[in-house]
């Protein structure tokens, strides 16, 4: 019985990251691209992740640029990578909606890896949900 709450609840995880979480963040990041505002940011902190007790040394950037009406904003990126070599006082990319303040680096990795790592993880839960539930129906 427990096996299957199991699996019940990995495939409402999956689908739900597959039909609403990973098609909210790619929608938003092609939005950014069609109608952002690109400018420069320059990486004025280095805030280190809450959940890096296992990794002391990740740190995400904190970005600073200015809007068109040159007012300084702020954006946080929440996510860290290995192969991140951003250092304080770096200059990067930025997309951002003047709307809505949301700001993404402007690359691939700022722009599409989130929607991809998302759909990839509701994958994996879609499937073993799927078969857990078809499994256990025979």
């Amino acid at each position: 019985m427990k096996e299957c709450i199991f699996y019940y609840i990995s495939l409402i995880v999956g689908l739900s990251l597959l039909l609403y979480f990973a098609p909210k963040e790619y929608f938003t990041s092609r939005k950014l691209v069609k109608t952002g505002i690109k400018t420069e940011g320059t990486v004025v902190d280095m805030v280190r992740s809450r959940s890096s007790k296992s990794y002391p040394k990740r740190k995400y950037p904190v970005f600073e640029y200015r809007d068109r009406s040159g007012r300084v904003n702020r954006y946080e990126r929440k996510s860290t990578s290995i192969f991140d070599r951003l250092k304080l006082g770096d200059v990067t990319d930025l997309v951002y909606d003047p709307v809505t303040k949301v700001a993404r680096q402007d690359s691939f990795y700022g722009l599409y890896v989130g929607p991809l790592l998302i759909f990839l993880i509701g994958s994996i839960f879609t499937l073993v949900g799927r078969a857990g539930v078809l499994g256990n129906l025979e």
